[in-house]
């Protein structure tokens, strides 16, 4: 089990979305953004691709928001109906309302799956995004097709003394930890590439400093052993070559030689920000999942 594996920064106020304004089409056809109000907060939302296909919904790492995914949308649109949103307090999912939890973010998602009448949704989910998707699979494993879980934890193993101290520890520093310093440091730990390190910088900032320190505490309380408890879906696991993040590419293979229905896959060239480190090579990684485990030609969007 991993404690420390969701993505994390800060800042106080809403900056202009600049060099990664999201404003991808698709062809001729824009994505189609709508919301739900929910405890609060206006849970934003974007739709692509057509309607009759699967569904294939996209949940972004911790701190920062959907254009994480801005280099995959449009590769998997082709094929699929696509979701992405942003997680309350992230993005433009504002104002946060009731306080970001692991399970008010699954409520959440449950409820856009609802409002879009879906039978059954493959979902893809990067750090804390993967949590959420492990959690949506743990409540209604009826509503879930298949997933990829990419740079997560497991939401249900059991955490070691050693890993519980940690967790502490980590909490601990994130309370006085310079808030600009975590933020420039934390997006050099994600990647190591320019580009990619000043977006995650961007999307940090459109999180206060106080949600972004309540982000880790609220997800660890959540987390729940369930002993014997087998993931009931087919599933991607996949990470970095060189994620830094806890130690995610230490027990990846152990979980995933624990669970079997999951597939295993390690992202050369790439972070723990993997889907936009190395595009390429996480898209082919995703397409060929969906093809062997979606039939396309089953409607799931009515």
């Amino acid at each position: 089990m991993i404690v420390a594996s969701t993505m994390v920064p800060v800042v106080m106020r809403m900056p202009r979305l600049a060099r990664y304004r999201f404003t991808a089409s698709y062809g001729n056809e824009m994505m189609q953004s709508s919301e739900i109000v929910r405890e609060g907060s206006t849970i934003r939302f974007w739709l692509t691709g057509s309607a009759g296909r699967p569904l294939v919904v996209f949940t972004h790492g911790a701190g920062v928001d959907h254009r994480e995914w801005k280099d995959t949308l449009d590769v998997v649109a082709k094929e699929f109906r696509v979701m992405c949103w942003d997680v309350r307090g992230h993005g433009q999912s504002q104002p946060e309302g009731s306080p970001f939890t692991l399970a008010r973010a699954t409520e959440d998602l449950l409820a856009l799956l609802d409002t879009l009448r879906a039978n059954k949704a493959t979902l893809v989910g990067h750090s804390m995004g993967g949590n959420i998707a492990q959690e949506v699979i743990f409540r209604a494993p009826e509503s879930v097709q298949a997933a990829v879980l990419l740079g997560c934890t497991s939401n249900t193993q059991r955490l070691s003394r050693a890993e519980r101290w940690l967790a502490r520890i980590i909490i601990s520093m994130m309370k006085l930890y310079p808030y600009k310093l975590l933020l420039r440091q934390s997006a050099g730990m994600f990647s190591t590439h320019p580009e990619v390190c000043a977006y995650l910088r961007e999307a940090f900032a459109q999180v206060s400093e106080t949600e972004f320190r309540a982000l880790l505490p609220r997800l660890l309380k959540d987390l729940h052993e369930e002993p014997g408890y087998k993931i009931p879906v087919p599933f991607l696991l996949v990470h970095g070559a060189n994620d830094k993040s806890g130690n995610i590419r230490k027990l990846a293979p152990t979980w995933a030689h624990a669970e079997p229905q999951s597939e295993y896959a390690v992202i050369p060239n790439a972070g723990h920000v993997a889907n936009m480190d190395n595009p390429q090579v996480f898209n082919q990684l995703l397409l060929d999942f969906l093809h062997r485990h979606i039939t396309i030609a089953a409607p799931v969007v009515k």
